[in-house]
């Protein structure tokens, strides 16, 4: 049979494959990935001529960008802002509703992913996984946040913190017994010591100690209209999750295998 009977029976895609021979493409590929939190406690001051809390509503953090991903050896660096928004209720005769807000608030985070090297491709992302507040004691945004109520149950506030301050008392402290067999009867001198007057004046006896005091049975001051101080300030605790990964391009081979000829039918006698 002649070779144009031949190539009759092998199909034109397989010797198409067989003249193309490997291929090389260019994959991206995860190099190494991980998360990091990121802790920060702020405090904000409120601007002149904003009045001073008396309640604060809510505290939220909002628009959490990531700004520049730098990645050096065996480590992506990761630097981003975020604002912070208070919502208050005004320490006036009207309670008025007033917000403060706190802009620009950098962060920065180092993530450690092995075989990073400067002038590879990383990205990162953020997300806010807590956020909290927290006044100082003696004010008014003290006793809401923390004990809920108004001057109404200032008394059992009051208890509930004292309260919180009992502790464990060691025994009482007993008392030093009097001093009066400690002074020694002095020498006979020749003016006798008056009878309301013992001990000779250079050797006094000494008071004893008071015994110790409970701590819960003395009352606390707990904020009211009179012992109660202007808020003006006051924290802010924020964590930031950030998720880095560090992207490399790889090149990777198809059809590198040896192509083999079908077998062809049982040729005509002939």
């Amino acid at each position: 049979m002649n070779d144009e009977k031949k190539r009759h029976y092998m199909p034109d895609s397989l010797i198409d494959a067989t003249r193309a021979g490997a291929q090389t493409i260019v994959v991206r590929q995860v190099l190494g990935e991980k998360e990091k939190q990121k802790a920060m406690d702020l405090r904000i001051w409120l601007p002149e001529g904003k009045p001073a809390v008396e309640q604060i509503v809510d505290v939220f953090v909002k628009n959490v960008e990531v700004n520049a991903v730098d990645v050096i050896t065996d480590k992506v660096i990761v630097r981003g802002e975020y604002e912070v928004k208070a919502i208050y209720v005004a320490n006036l005769p009207d309670k008025p509703v007033h917000a403060v807000e706190l802009k620009h608030c950098k962060w920065t985070v180092d993530l450690d992913i092995p075989g990073a090297r400067k002038g590879m491709d990383a990205d990162a992302n953020v997300v806010i996984e807590f956020v909290d507040y927290d006044v100082p004691m003696m004010t008014r945004a003290y006793k809401y946040k923390y004990h809920g109520c108004d001057d109404s149950c200032a008394d059992s506030c009051c208890k509930d913190s004292c309260d919180s301050l009992c502790m464990p008392l060691k025994p009482p402290h007993k008392p030093k017994p009097p001093c009066d067999h400690m002074c020694k009867p002095p020498k006979p001198p020749m003016n006798p010591c008056p009878p309301m007057n013992p001990c000779p004046p250079m050797n006094p006896c000494q008071p004893p100690k008071p015994p110790c005091v409970d701590p819960c049975q003395v009352k606390v001051p707990f904020p009211g209209p009179s012992t109660e101080m202007s808020c003006r300030e006051f924290d802010v605790s924020v964590v930031l999750k950030v998720v880095a990964k560090v992207i490399v391009d790889r090149e990777v081979q198809i059809n590198a295998g040896t192509v083999t000829q079908p077998e062809l039918p049982n040729r005509p006698k002939g």
